[in-house]
C-alpha cells in the first residue's frame, strides 16, 4: 500500500513539475523570510537606534535658588526645610528626568541623547539627525519643585516634544 501511494505521488509530480518545485523551493523561502525577519533578534545588535535632542532653555540652578529663597520664606519648621534643601540638591528635575530615562543600561543601547543648546535648536529640527528632541522650558523646574515640595497647583510650563 506505500509503494502504490509513492508510485501515486510520483506520477502526479511527473503530470505536473511545477507542484515538484514548489514542494522542494518553499522551505528555502521560508528559511530566507525568517532569516531576515529573526536576524535582529537573534544578534547583539539592537533592531533600531534613536538619537533623542534635549534642549534646556531655561538655567535649572537658578530656578533651583529661586526656589531655595522661596522656600527660606516659608512659614515651615526649619528641619523640614534642612530636609527640603538637602533633597533639592540631589533632585534637580532635568537632571533627574534625563539620568533616570536615557542613561539607563537598557535604553542606552536604543537610544542615544545628545543636549542641544537653545540656538541650535531651528537648525536641529530642520536636520534629520534626531528622532525626537525634548525642549524643556524656562521654568520647568521651579514649576515642579513648586508642585512637589509646596504642594501648589501652579501651572507647570509643558515639556514640548518634537
Amino acid at each position: 500500500m506505500f509503494f502504490a501511494l509513492l508510485k501515486k505521488q510520483f506520477i502526479q509530480f511527473i503530470r505536473r513539475p511545477q507542484e515538484l518545485i514548489i514542494l522542494l523551493l518553499m522551505p528555502f523561502v521560508l528559511i530566507v523570510i525568517l532569516g531576515f525577519s529573526l536576524g535582529s533578534i537573534m544578534s547583539d545588535k539592537p533592531g533600531f537606534e534613536a538619537t533623542v535632542g534635549v534642549v534646556v532653555k531655561g538655567d535649572e540652578e537658578e530656578e533651583i535658588e529661586r526656589f531655595k529663597k522661596e522656600l527660606a520664606l516659608q512659614s515651615l519648621p526649619e528641619e523640614a526645610k534642612k530636609q527640603v534643601f538637602t533633597t533639592v540638591d540631589h533632585m534637580k528635575p532635568i537632571e533627574f528626568l534625563l539620568q533616570n530615562t536615557f542613561q539607563q543600561k537598557e535604553v542606552t543601547q536604543f537610544i542615544k541623547m545628545k543636549q542641544i543648546s537653545d540656538t541650535g535648536l531651528e537648525k536641529a529640527k530642520r536636520s534629520n539627525e534626531y528622532s525626537a528632541i525634548m525642549v524643556f522650558p524656562e521654568g520647568f523646574s521651579y514649576g515642579v519643585l513648586q508642585n512637589q515640595f509646596l504642594k501648589r497647583n501652579i501651572e507647570n510650563p509643558p515639556l514640548t516634544i518634537i
